[in-house]
């Protein structure tokens, strides 16, 4: 599951609409003190929202890296399209309407950035040690023999 690149957007992003803080969900739900919902709060939680998935996926268009404003722009756009109910759901205390909402809010954004763009993982870069660089000791070293151990 997650080595294809539609899951792990489902995921990322249902874990980013998780980790938003408290006060903004429920800012932008309408369910802050002023009970009007906050739509400036749409592109705060589309930013954070990028910021999470794009740690692991890459997103192109025409076999051309897309900039992450462009991606924001449509997470933005499905945020704002997000009925009033489902806004309270994602707020509120019952666990799971909360998961609910949340579950089919990253369904609407994967479907939309699966639509425009070609999606694909990031390569983890592979950390190869360089020559002659120390590691650690061996069983039988101590660090005595470099002059750090004893005074």
């Amino acid at each position: 599951m997650q080595d294809h690149p539609r899951e792990r957007l489902r995921l990322n992003v249902a874990i980013a609409l998780g980790c938003l803080r408290r006060t903004t969900i429920r800012g932008f739900a309408g369910c802050g003190p002023s009970r009007r919902r906050d739509w400036h709060l749409a592109p705060v939680m589309a930013d954070a929202i990028v910021r999470a998935v794009t740690a692991s996926l890459c997103f192109y268009k025409n076999d051309r890296i897309v900039i992450l404003s462009r991606v924001a722009h449509h997470i933005e756009k499905v945020l704002k399209d997000v009925a009033d109910s489902e806004a309270r759901a994602l707020a509120g205390i019952d666990a799971r309407e909360r998961d609910r909402a949340r579950q089919a809010i990253a369904d609407r954004i994967t479907e939309r950035l699966c639509q425009r763009y070609m999606i694909r993982l990031t390569p983890r870069p592979i950390m190869v040690p360089a020559t002659g660089v120390w590691c650690g000791l061996d069983r039988d070293q101590g660090d005595e023999q470099d002059g750090w151990g004893k005074s």
